[in-house]
């Protein structure tokens, strides 16, 4: 059985696709729908839309102020700025392990990401719970908030490794099939 028509066939959906059908087939052939789009004609030709619109698309005076300029130009020289100082890093980094550690992490695959986020969200609360526990400012919410993190990368490793078996995980077919029909 295809997932993404799970709901398709199901009663409640055919009604209310036929519901919306029939709305939208009654309004085509409507006279409000003749009224409408006289007033928007007539709209569109009166005196009030061609103020309007001439306002709306007149350039604002600030465009044209000193100040304005002057903003720009700041704007322009700390632009060429970051630009040089993008070029400088990026020559810098060009060799760097640590930069190449970053782009492989980022072409990686999803389940090598969710493996790495995972020990990483579980790596932080023991590093910081060893600070904290050295300068003796431990609370019980600092110690909630590290289980909780451990507990959330231990999640993310787990669905690292065993992604072949959720994507077949009948919640996540159920929401991917959702998620398809209302595209």
């Amino acid at each position: 059985m295809n997932n993404s028509n799970v709901l398709k066939g199901s009663f409640f959906a055919g009604i209310i696709i036929y519901t919306v059908n029939a709305f939208a087939r009654a309004y085509d052939n409507s006279a409000l729908k003749k009224a409408v789009n006289a007033v928007s004609a007539c709209f569109l030709s009166s005196r009030f839309f061609s103020l309007l619109s001439k306002y709306a698309n007149k350039k604002a005076f600030y465009r044209y102020s000193l100040i304005y300029r002057l903003i720009m130009a700041i704007a322009g020289l700390f632009d060429r700025l970051f630009g040089f100082m993008h070029r400088l890093a990026a020559s810098w980094l060009s060799g760097s392990a640590g930069a190449e550690r970053v782009k492989a992490g980022l072409n990686a695959t999803l389940k090598e990401k969710l493996f790495g986020f995972g020990v990483l969200f579980m790596s932080i609360p023991v590093g910081s719970m060893t600070a904290i526990l050295i300068l003796g400012g431990i609370s019980k919410s600092i110690i909630a908030a590290s289980w909780c993190s451990f507990a959330f990368g231990f999640a993310l490793t787990l669905c690292g490794a065993f992604d072949e078996t959720l994507k077949e995980c009948f919640v996540v077919r159920g929401i991917r099939a959702f998620l398809n029909i209302i595209q």
